[in-house]
């Protein structure tokens, strides 16, 4: 499916190189890790599930702080789950799996403390299953699911321009699309649904650095429209328009590097 074959070896690395930028202190990994740490501080050895892991965070990050957590990273992408696996190779209480979030089998009801999910419940194509499955495989009364989605990103506005001007069309909807959970109450709605009984959630805000190289910065901003571009043999058209378009949604700083203000991401802490 769409959401499978998203993440192909050079996608792996520019969105490994993105997702560095969430690591800085209003980035949501330690949202997240301050979240997991608050919900397990009377458990001495908490399990967690990591959905849409990608190359292996917050799951590392999270694991290392909790030296005395077992924590199972996963994501349906191949190449991700093997980025994972590297980045858990010297993380004893960390291992990386393959699993499909809409479909979470291999694991039995309630066996888990913790979910985590950064950025990864916006993309399958059946959005209440995957929350269902979290949902099933935490322990009752108590199990704590911690995600965030995006609220507002930016770059999409540019990206969706961009498309306009390659295809000399309004450009159809994104097949991945960061904010298909950014209306208000959205994800609130879906999370209640599945069954949780309180659900929290704060709104945060931080910048993207994608450095100064003029070609990486161009991939990185075009990542979710890659395959699209691919497609219709847009490149030469999309890095015009970039060129021309670019200071609409960032600037550069005294080091040469683009940097994009006004990332939202919301936090939900979902208790079963």
């Amino acid at each position: 499916s769409e959401h499978n074959d998203h993440f192909s070896g050079e996608a792996t690395r520019l969105y490994t190189m993105i997702s560095e930028n969430h690591r800085q202190p209003d980035g949501p990994w330690h949202a997240m890790l301050q979240a997991v740490q608050d919900s397990t501080a009377a458990s001495p050895h908490p399990k967690i599930l990591e959905l849409a892991t990608g190359p292996g965070e917050p799951a590392a990050t999270i694991a290392r702080a909790l030296p005395g957590a077992s924590v199972v990273a996963t994501d349906v992408s191949d190449d991700m789950v093997d980025a994972a696996r590297e980045t858990c190779r010297e993380i004893g209480n960390m291992t990386a799996e393959k699993a499909d979030m809409m479909d979470l089998g291999k694991y039995g009801d309630g066996s888990f403390d913790v979910v985590t999910c950064c950025y990864g419940f916006m993309f399958p194509p059946d959005k209440e299953l995957a929350l269902a499955e979290a949902y099933r495989v935490l322990r009752p009364d108590g199990g704590v699911l911690v995600a965030t989605v995006w609220n507002s990103l930016p770059k999409m506005g540019l990206l969706r321009g961009m498309m306009e001007h390659v295809l000399g069309e309004a450009p159809p909807p994104p097949p991945v699309n960061p904010l298909s959970l950014s209306a208000p109450g959205l994800f609130e709605g879906i999370v209640e649904k599945a069954g949780f009984a309180e659900v929290i959630a704060s709104a945060h805000e931080y910048s993207f650095n994608y450095g100064s190289d003029k070609d990486l910065i161009f991939k990185q901003t075009t990542m979710p429209v890659m395959a699209a571009l691919e497609k219709f043999g847009g490149w030469e058209k999309a890095r015009a328009y970039f060129e021309a378009e670019k200071l609409s949604c960032g600037e550069f700083d005294a080091e040469g590097n683009y940097i994009v203000k006004g990332n939202v991401f919301k936090l939900v802490i979902a208790i079963k």
